[in-house]
């Protein structure tokens, strides 16, 4: 009897390890997931309040391609051709600054006016890369910086100084 007790005991205690792994197991990937998720919101969060500031900007009359003009910078590449990269370009359009190709590690499965380049090829010379997807702008700066020796910006940071009150046409 008492044999058959310390065994039902062993029984139970396996149970509840087993039971305490699972448990953790499934918090471990739902906090994973959670974080994932707080990412993507925040960087949609920032997203959406950089491109409302660059609407107030074009509300004032203000356009980015002063900007570069004032720096004489007027051969750009464009970093990330998703909503912002494509904004950008067409801002730039009919204008000094000339967008010289862009560069998004999908490029081979996007279409645009300009020649899109994979990051991992050869980038040509240009005055200075603009990166639009501002929640990666650090790690893709330190990429470009190993591949080109122009300045490497990120539009939220070009935005903001126009803010500051350069960048009037």
């Amino acid at each position: 009897m008492k044999k058959r007790l310390l065994k039902m005991a062993g029984i139970l205690m396996l149970l509840a390890a087993g039971g305490t792994a699972g448990v953790l197991a499934t918090l471990k990937r739902t906090l994973g997931s959670l974080r994932k998720e707080r990412f993507i919101a925040e960087k949609h969060l920032k997203l959406y309040l950089m491109m409302n500031q660059w609407v107030q900007l074009k509300q004032q009359g203000r356009a980015l391609t002063s900007y570069f003009a004032e720096r004489g910078y007027r051969k750009i590449a464009i970093y990330g051709m998703n909503y912002v990269g494509h904004t950008l370009l067409k801002e730039l359009e009919n204008s000094e600054v000339h967008v010289e190709y862009a560069i998004d590690k999908n490029a081979a499965d996007l279409k645009s006016e300009v020649k899109i380049i994979p990051p991992d090829e050869a980038l040509p010379d240009v005055d200075i890369i603009v990166v639009t997807p501002i929640a990666y702008y650090n790690d893709i700066k330190i990429v470009l910086e190993q591949k080109v020796i122009c300045p490497i910006v990120s539009i939220e940071g070009i935005i903001c100084e126009c803010e500051r009150g350069m960048g009037h046409e």
